[in-house]
């Protein structure tokens, strides 16, 4: 694992905890917050998640039965760390998972990702330019984004809002400083 590169997440492999930044169990912990935006199965449902880092939260949404889930990473480390989690988790739970991981930007692959049921934008909003938010909004029909500050909140609430969303739940995550999950989705 240590030439995967710095661990963001910290995911369990084999007993052994990677060194992600935030500690033992932020994965889990997000996770738990997560489930709260979701329905109780996902099967059916295709998930896009932008900026997946080591890619827990797409195998996360295959055992909840999501049909498929797409995953884009710009970061070289991040990614071969998706691909590793990803088989890790296969051989961990006996089955293949419908998870693709694209590498490259947001910016380049947003507009042919069309189709999608939900679309996770963790902490990754800020980073990209407001027309190509408002391209992501295009392609679904629910966006569950955790932002910095609350105060993103009515900026993201107005881009979204131009495609027809609504501000669905809003959760300030504890123990996680000046993070809160917002959901948009549409009526």
């Amino acid at each position: 694992m240590e030439d995967l590169g710095e661990w963001y997440q910290t995911i369990d492999i084999d007993g052994e905890p990677t060194p992600g930044i935030h500690g033992r169990g932020d994965v889990e912990k997000t996770w738990d917050h997560v489930k709260e935006f979701l329905p109780e199965t996902l099967e059916g449902i295709r998930i896009l998640d932008l900026g997946c880092n080591a890619g827990m939260y797409c195998v996360k949404s295959i055992l909840m039965g999501a049909e498929e889930v797409v995953g884009i990473e710009s970061q070289d480390f991040c990614f071969r760390q998706a691909l590793f989690v990803k088989d890790y988790m296969e051989r961990k739970h006996d089955r293949k998972m419908n998870i693709r991981y694209v590498h490259g930007s947001i910016e380049d692959h947003v507009k042919e990702m069309a189709g999608f049921d939900i679309v996770y934008a963790f902490t990754i909003l800020y980073h990209l330019p407001d027309c190509v938010c408002a391209d992501i909004a295009h392609n679904t029909r629910i966006v569950i984004a955790r932002l910095r500050k609350k105060k993103d909140l009515s900026k993201y609430s107005r881009i979204f809002s131009d495609a027809g969303f609504q501000v669905g739940k809003c959760l300030r995550e504890e123990g996680i400083k000046n993070r809160h999950l917002i959901q948009f989705k549409k009526p």
